[in-house]
């Protein structure tokens, strides 16, 4: 579409509808957003953690070797980088699944306040944005 094609499509909406459509979106897509960023970062750094933990407890569960044997075990390798796309995943599908649980019953009423045929008498429909 050029500029034109733009400028034809604005001018077909209701200003009213276009309202309600903006509403919506923010009503639904920055809490969600919002949402989702900080459990994304708060996951991440949750999971770094607990493998770090399981790495010190291996470690833990070596030092009671007696010192006979402690030549014939093999030190533990240092603690684990934790990073890559696995994590990424992982704190990723925590981080929208939250998101989603928490604001899926907004967006089902804002949708169906937003797609609501309007009244025989011209009014707004009940409950719209």
């Amino acid at each position: 579409l050029g500029l034109g094609g733009w400028h034809r499509a604005l001018a077909d909406i209701d200003t009213e509808c276009w309202k309600a459509s903006w509403a919506a979106i923010l009503v639904r897509d920055v809490p969600f957003g919002g949402l989702q960023v900080a459990a994304y970062a708060e996951a991440k750094q949750r999971l770094q953690e607990a493998a770090l933990r399981l790495h010190e407890l291996g470690s833990d569960l070596g030092s009671g070797v007696s010192e006979l044997a402690a030549d014939a075990v093999a030190p533990l390798p240092p603690p684990p980088v934790v990073e890559g796309l696995p994590l990424d995943l992982l704190a990723g599908v925590f981080a929208g699944a939250l998101a989603a649980a928490l604001t899926t019953p907004l967006d089902v009423l804002v949708t169906h306040a937003t797609t609501q045929d309007a009244p025989a008498d011209g009014s707004r429909p009940r409950g719209a944005v």
